[in-house]
């Protein structure tokens, strides 16, 4: 009788978890649509989509965990797998667990998988996307010298991101896409999609920097070499910030693993000499 609760109590779960997947892409997809009537045709937010399925094409950690976060199939097969294991280890004598633990063991796997990719997966995208921003200012740089040796901005873009995948495939992938939207849409509507597709200080203040220069025409080697001197020193500032803050999240290990040792060493002779004499 407890082995058919237990049983219904996981079916009942999993036809649950079935049933609000289901709900959960029909509201995005609804949610889509409205948010398509909206927004102008040449700033529609798919592009941050867009950028993550780019970092995903790049790295095959991302791609992994991203099919299994989009999946339900991948994650019950994970869960399925897990508890046949469980069950062979029980029957072999390897483990001695009881239903209860077994069903406990089950729920912790089965909200692990629907948790842990989505969050590794962003948590990667990141990684990369800051390994992006540190680089962008050599980018900025090689386009300068472009711009200076007389090339126009398409071209320097075209020229500097396809030889800077040896250092950065992703940014190198990114104004990639920029380029080929550049040809259909002009360069203007491009920069402003790639503004709104990588929200980050240096992007936004990269993209402005050229459009300044279609706009006003304004010399761009100058305000290139600006903006990577800026950016250089932002990033100084943060290290600086970081650094700063070392101290103070120093001071909870050193409480922990220093003060109190050394306050046991020297109470503890005088607290064994009382107990002695006691």
């Amino acid at each position: 009788m407890v082995i058919i609760y237990y049983l219904a109590l996981i079916v009942v779960g999993i036809v649950f978890l079935l049933v609000q997947m289901r709900e959960r892409k029909h509201f995005h997809q609804v949610k889509r649509v409205i948010e398509s009537e909206d927004l102008d045709p040449q700033i529609k937010l798919t592009p941050t989509a867009e950028y993550e399925v780019l970092i995903e094409s790049n790295n095959q950690a991302i791609n992994f965990f991203a099919q299994l976060d989009k999946h339900v199939n991948y994650k019950l097969m994970i869960a399925c797998i897990v508890a046949l294991l469980l069950y062979l280890l029980n029957l072999t004598g390897v483990l001695s667990l009881t239903l209860e633990n077994g069903a406990v063991i089950l729920t912790v796997v089965l909200a692990t998988v629907i948790v842990l990719p989505a969050m590794i997966r962003k948590y990667m995208i990141n990684a990369r996307t800051r390994i992006m921003m540190n680089d962008i200012p050599y980018f900025i740089d090689l386009i300068a010298v472009c711009i200076q040796a007389g090339m126009t901005i398409e071209s320097s873009l075209r020229y500097v991101a396809d030889h800077f995948s040896d250092i950065n495939r992703d940014l190198s992938k990114t104004v990639d896409r920029v380029i080929r939207r550049s040809e259909v849409k002009g360069l203007e509507s491009a920069l402003k999609e790639l503004y709104y597709t990588l929200p980050t200080l240096e992007i936004k203040m990269f993209c402005t920097t050229l459009q300044q220069s279609v706009y006003f025409g304004t010399s761009v080697y100058e305000q290139l070499m600006d903006l990577s001197k800026d950016i250089r020193d932002l990033q100084l500032l943060t290290m600086e910030e970081k650094v700063g803050n070392l101290s103070a999240k120093m001071s909870i290990p050193l409480i922990l693993f220093v003060m109190f040792p050394i306050v046991i060493l020297i109470a503890a002779p005088g607290l064994l000499r009382i107990l002695f004499h006691v």
